[in-house]
């Protein structure tokens, strides 16, 4: 099982043996070749030009001495253990040596969007309100709105509903990973649903996007919503595609899985 949950921090000294451990368990959870980016972060650290220079002697140690050895990929080298790093582990967890790893990254990721799902829920359903109250305005004259305001709001329901689509799954569906494999999600059909929307995947392994859930012509969320009552609005007569737009958010909160066909949910 994983340490108690804690964030990365700046690098600090490490034995040999728990820089093994962190690419064992890299390649457990489903990398045959581990970048350095991910060893810092299986020990916890932020990857950044300080921890580059303090890990990376390291790493080429282990491989001189025959535990690691590396492979050149997109212009950056990856590292694996070799047949003798996996004897020296093991040697060394006989002995008690290796210590313990800290919180492994899909665990972090699977803590991340549930603390924020938990803390921004009632935000979600009051928004999905919104919007609902906003496509029954848009329905309701007799002639019927342009084929122009349609596709705003058919792409603004479904942005909503992938976004607590996105929150349920994060906050009863998705298990606890386990630290011993892969945390990986079984759902094709919802993966391929999402690929047929380009537009509504905005989840990455590595690297930042936020989603772009507000449309053309239409104005950002307005603060005051975090504010407001948390049950649905009553009446209401704004213009339903300039009011209660989706927020877009600085960083994925779930990782590809339901979480990736969800626009919202690290």
């Amino acid at each position: 099982m994983d340490a108690e949950g804690c964030e990365l921090g700046p690098f600090t000294p490490v034995p040999d043996a728990l820089v093994l451990a962190a690419i064992q368990r890299a390649q457990r959870h489903g990398y045959k070749q581990v970048a350095r980016w991910q060893v810092a972060e299986h020990l916890g650290f932020v990857h950044n030009s300080a921890t580059t220079r303090r890990l990376r002697p390291q790493l080429e140690s282990l491989r001189v001495a025959g535990s690691l050895e590396r492979a050149r990929k997109h212009g950056q080298y990856q590292w694996a253990l070799t047949p003798k790093g996996r004897r020296r582990l093991a040697t060394a967890r006989r002995a008690g040596r290796v210590g313990e790893l800290p919180e492994s990254p899909q665990h972090r990721r699977w803590r991340h969007a549930r603390e924020e799902v938990e803390r921004r829920i009632d935000d979600f359903r009051t928004l999905t309100y919104q919007t609902l109250d906003a496509a029954e305005a848009v329905a309701e004259p007799a002639d019927g709105p342009g084929s122009e305001t349609w596709f705003a709001m058919g792409d603004r329901l479904a942005a909503i509903f992938w976004l607590m689509g996105s929150a349920t799954h994060c906050l009863t569906e998705w298990p606890e990973p386990d630290d011993a494999r892969a945390d990986r999600d079984n759902a094709p059909a919802r993966k391929a649903r999402a690929a047929r929307r380009p537009g509504l995947v905005g989840i990455r392994e590595k690297g930042q996007r936020s989603f772009p859930m507000t449309q053309k012509g239409t104005a950002p969320l307005s603060p005051g919503l975090h504010e407001g009552p948390r049950r649905r609005p009553q009446g209401g007569s704004e213009n339903p595609l300039s009011a209660g737009v989706l927020p877009s958010f600085p960083r994925p909160l779930v990782k590809p899985r339901r979480r990736t066909g969800a626009p919202c949910l690290s």
